[in-house]
């Protein structure tokens, strides 16, 4: 009797356990660490409809919409952040019926912590794990306990020097002290138009980055095929592995936009690449 309950009692904790790891590998399946995705923006000249379509057609699994998104007359010409519990629905289903899962958001800054607390409810609503933004110091404590409460995290990105408050991963540092719910979105092309070594940054934000906008650029900081530019992304995938980095890789196709599909499978390809040498 003893020998029938052990038995028993371990082909169920095999069959639970085979099933939880089948389950996680299609809820996360990954490229290496990295999870490949793309960024809506890089075809937001494109309808919105068409858009997801076009991001399911590229291979990866994740997109990361963006909330001033103008989503079309199908949506009566809304923004993202705007819009109702039924266009959330619809699509909801838009990314299920093209095999992607919208992670992540970049949304524009909150007025005050009431307009903050708006963005979080859509973002729940739509199922994002993540918000992509560059907040106000002065909005960081209430976002921090807004992320913690909704269990959306906020990932501060770094646009270019100049552009942003953000440019320099010592700022991004100093506006998690404190915030659990806190970390970065590392905007690989920003760093280097700003004249930093993306490595560098990458080795100075360890542990605290949750995810990456992947771009190339060339000498005169314009937007290019990745591996034609003057990016090196072999360090940069290898530093990724040594930390054991397991988020979310959007990649960012800001060339060609009108008709720029072709070149966001080969982005899609080369990085792919790229993880699998490492």
């Amino acid at each position: 009797m003893k020998r029938t309950y052990l038995m028993t009692s371990l082909l169920c904790i095999v069959f639970f356990t085979s099933r939880t790891s089948f389950s996680q590998s299609l809820e996360h399946p990954t490229v290496g660490n990295v999870r490949l995705g793309v960024a809506l923006y890089s075809f937001h000249k494109q309808p919105f409809e068409q858009a997801i379509k076009q991001a399911g057609e590229t291979g990866v699994q994740y997109v990361e919409g963006f909330s001033f998104s103008n989503m079309g007359p199908g949506f009566g010409n809304k923004q993202m952040i705007d819009a109702t519990d039924g266009e959330i629905a619809m699509v909801r289903k838009l990314l299920k019926q093209n095999g992607v899962k919208m992670v992540s958001m970049y949304v524009a800054n909150g007025k005050d912590a009431r307009d903050w607390k708006r963005i979080f409810d859509q973002g729940k609503k739509f199922g994002v794990t993540y918000f992509v933004c560059e907040p106000e110091t002065k909005h960081l404590d209430s976002i921090d306990s807004l992320a913690g409460i909704y269990g959306i995290r906020i990932a501060i990105h770094q646009h270019a020097k100049g552009e942003s408050a953000y440019w320099h991963p010592d700022s991004v540092l100093a506006a998690i002290k404190g915030h659990r719910h806190i970390g970065a979105c590392g905007d690989i092309g920003h760093w280097v138009r700003s004249g930093l070594d993306p490595v560098a940054c990458i080795k100075s934000l360890s542990g605290h980055i949750i995810g990456l906008h992947m771009k190339d650029i060339n000498q005169a900081k314009e937007d290019v095929d990745p591996g034609t530019g003057a990016i090196a992304f072999e360090p940069l995938f290898r530093e990724l592995k040594h930390q054991k980095f397991a988020g979310y890789a959007q990649i960012e196709c800001e060339h060609n936009m009108t008709d720029n599909l072709k070149e966001v499978k080969s982005a899609f390809k080369y990085y792919r690449k790229m993880i699998g040498k490492h």
